[in-house]
Order: structure tokens, then sequence, then C-alpha cells
């Protein structure tokens, strides 16, 4: 026997519901499926797939784009129907002398008002369209600087293992020749506490790097997809140069928004100033007399007199956010222009001394360091002065990978301030 049709639709029923209870509302970007680390480009493309807030600015502008579109609209006319002279008395009892009217009624803005409403509704457009671009930026900066900090703290890490391994292999050196009574215990509890004190340093690190790691994949909105790590750095970028970053600065979204935004309120000002026209409202239909049966046509103008409203205020205040806007805007200029240059002498010292710490402190202290190792191990070394050499190595290594961190941080903020003009699809056509 085959089951009732109500126990067949309660099934389906059932079955759709729970799909969709069960079913993920969108799905989360998928990290690149590979075992290497993941790119900055990668990471770059993943946090503009599925930020929020750049989804927000993208639906932002398709509002004032609508809002722009309607602005152009004139107003719809009204329809008149309109009876006199029924239901009175004596000759006017009744509906035998009722006059009947049928016709409609347009208004006709003046001064050019709709035309001025829509520039308005377009420059708010262009206001939006600039600030989801400096959304981008923002993001973008944003990414460079987290990815380039797991990317140091990698190579910290690497450092840290090395040098661990090297105070073990010091430990063991040391404990044989504690056994065959070359050196003292003290000195032997000396080397023991330099190995603690690395493996200490090493685990530090390891929840350094847990924590930038989260931070970074942040970007994307999710953080539960854990990263192993990024693309180790072959080499640091170059600094830009001073030319191109100042025609990247000139073209940058922060001061075409304020640009825009200076053209919005001078749109604003034309339409206050249009404001001061009143309404023409025209009418005409058709007209009919029951008493003599007769018709006719009727025409209408209606015209406000601008005797106590002209708008006055309201031209005073679009002036007064003209001017607002444009100190604004020289200010946005000046400022950011300062920390343009601040930045870029930041970031050309910081090279210069980066390519010092490379080509001479770094091997001078690899050098005194193992030529130490190998005094102590042929009883030419005292203990000291192995200890000492290995503490100016880790000394020079920190200051190294300090200085590039603040280099790459450098960096990051002159892309802030002169963004490289992106021909990635997904940063342009969003």
């Amino acid at each position: 026997m085959r089951p009732p049709f109500f126990k067949i639709t309660f099934l389906f029923f059932l079955s759709f519901l729970t799909a969709g209870l069960f079913a993920s509302p969108s799905k989360p970007p998928e990290l690149p499926k590979t075992t290497r680390g993941i790119t900055l480009q990668e990471a770059i493309d993943l946090a503009l797939d599925s930020h929020p807030s750049l989804r927000a600015s993208s639906w932002n502008v398709e509002a004032k784009r609508g809002a722009a579109r309607q602005s152009g609209a004139l107003p719809n006319p009204s329809l008149i129907v309109e009876s006199e002279e029924f239901s009175g008395s004596g000759a006017l009892s009744g509906t035998g002398a009722m006059e009947l009217s049928l016709g409609l009624s347009q208004t006709l803005p003046l001064g050019g008002k709709v035309g001025k409403s829509r520039r308005v509704a377009d420059a708010e457009t262009k206001m939006a369209e600039a600030e989801r671009a400096d959304l981008i930026v923002e993001l973008r900066s944003t990414v460079m600087k987290r990815y380039y900090r797991v990317a140091l703290l990698q190579e910290r890490l690497a450092l840290e293992r090395e040098n661990r391994e090297i105070a073990l292999k010091l430990l063991g050196i040391a404990k044989t020749r504690a056994d065959s009574g070359e050196i003292s215990p003290v000195d032997l509890s000396r080397i023991e506490v330099e190995s603690t004190r690395a493996e200490i340093e090493e685990e530090r690190l390891q929840g350094e790097f847990k924590g930038a790691l989260s931070a970074l994949a942040a970007c994307w909105v999710s953080p539960a997809q854990l990263l192993s790590g990024v693309e180790p750095l072959q080499a640091l970028p170059l600094v830009p140069e001073e030319s191109a970053l100042r025609e990247r600065f000139l073209r940058s979204p922060t001061l075409l928004l304020a640009e825009r935004e200076t053209a919005k309120e001078r749109a604003s000002l034309s339409l206050a100033k249009a404001q001061v026209w009143p309404d023409l409202e025209i009418s005409g239909g058709w007209k009919k007399h029951n008493e003599t049966g007769e018709h006719a046509l009727f025409a209408g103008i209606s015209l406000p007199i601008p005797l106590f409203h002209r708008n006055r205020g309201g031209v005073q205040e679009a002036r007064a956010n003209l001017e607002r806007a444009a100190a604004a805007q020289d200010s946005c200029l000046k400022e950011r222009e300062s920390l343009l240059n601040e930045c870029f002498a930041r970031a050309t010292s910081l090279s210069g001394s980066l390519s010092k710490a490379d080509k001479s402190l770094l091997p001078a202290a690899e050098n005194a360091f193992r030529g130490a190792l190998r005094g102590y191990q042929l009883g030419e070394k005292s203990l000291l002065e192995l200890l000492e050499a290995r503490r100016t190595l880790l000394e020079c290594r920190k200051e190294r990978m300090d200085l590039a961190e603040g280099y790459l941080e450098t960096l990051g903020d002159l892309e802030l301030l002169a963004p490289s003009l992106s021909q990635n699809p997904k940063e342009i056509q969003r």
C-alpha cells in the first residue's frame, strides 16, 4: 500500500528544511591547495574576496548609484477630479446644475533643480567609489604589514632554532670537558643557563608566530583556517623611486576622496542657489456643465511668490560646507605629503642600515663567533670569550631583524600613502 499523500509531503518538507538549516549560507574563501606557504598576493586576494567592510562598501556604492538614477526623475503628475454646485438648495439642489472637471496637474521644477540634483547624486556616487578604493588601499596595507610580520617571525624562529642548536652543541662540549676536569662546574652551569634561555626564547617566538598567523588570517575573516606559514622572503622589497612614489601619491584614493567631496559640496551650492526659484505647477483638463449639457477645456498655472522663503540660509550653509571641504582637501594634501616625506626618508635610512648590517656587521659577528668556538675547542679561548662572542652574534642578528621589521613596516606605510596602481581586476572592478 502506497503511503498517503500528506506523509510524502511532510517528509519532503522535513528534508528540505533540514538541508536549509545545516547548509552554509556562504562558502568561505579557500586557501590555495599547496604545501608551500601562502604568498603575499594570495593573502591580498583572499582579503579582497571576503572582507565584510569591503562588501559593505560595495553595497554602499550600489545604493548611491540607485539614488543618482532616481534623482533625475520628474515629479509624478496628479489627477484632478472635481465637482461643483450640487446637493445645494433651490436651483442648486440635486445634480442638475453640477459642473464636473477632469484633468491633470504637473509640477515643473525651475532653475535647473532636476539636473543639479542629479549632479549632486552623481558626486555622492563618486565619493562612495573613492571611499571603497581607499578602503582597498587600507586593507592591502594591513595585509602587507601582517604578512611581513609573519615572514619575519618565521625567520626569527629559524635563527632561534639555530641558536638553540648551537647552545646544545656548546653544552655537549662543556659536559665533555667538565667530565675530564678541564672546566669547572660553574662554567658548565653558565652554558646550561644559555641553553635554557635559548629554549625559552624559542617558545616565546613560537607564541608570537601563532598570534601573527591568526591576525593575518583574520583579514579574510577565517581565523579557523590555520596557516602553516607564508612564503619566505627571498629578498626585502626595494624602496620605490621618489618620482614614482610622488606620482602614486597624487593619484591616491584618499586625495581623490577629498577632491570629490569638494566637488560634491560645489554641486550642492549650485543646487541651493537653484532652490530660490519656485516650482511651476500647470494644470489642465475637461469640464462639463450638467445644466446646459455643454463642455469646455480648462487650464491653469500656479507659481509661488518667493516673498518669505528665498533659501538664503540654505545657500549660506552650502557655501560654508564648500569652504570647509576645500580647506579639508588642502589640509589632507599637506599632512599626507609631510607623512610621505617622513616615511620615504625613514625607509631610505633603514635600507642603508640593512645593507651595512648584511655586508659587514653580521659577517664580522659570525666570523668572530666561529673563531671563538674553534679557539675554545682547542683550549685557546676562555668560556667567557666564547659566550661574549655568541652574545654579540645574537645581538647583531636581533638588531638586523629589528631593522628589517621597521623597514617593512615603513614600506607598508608608504603603500598606504602612495598605493601602487594595481592591475588586479579584484582591486579595480569589485
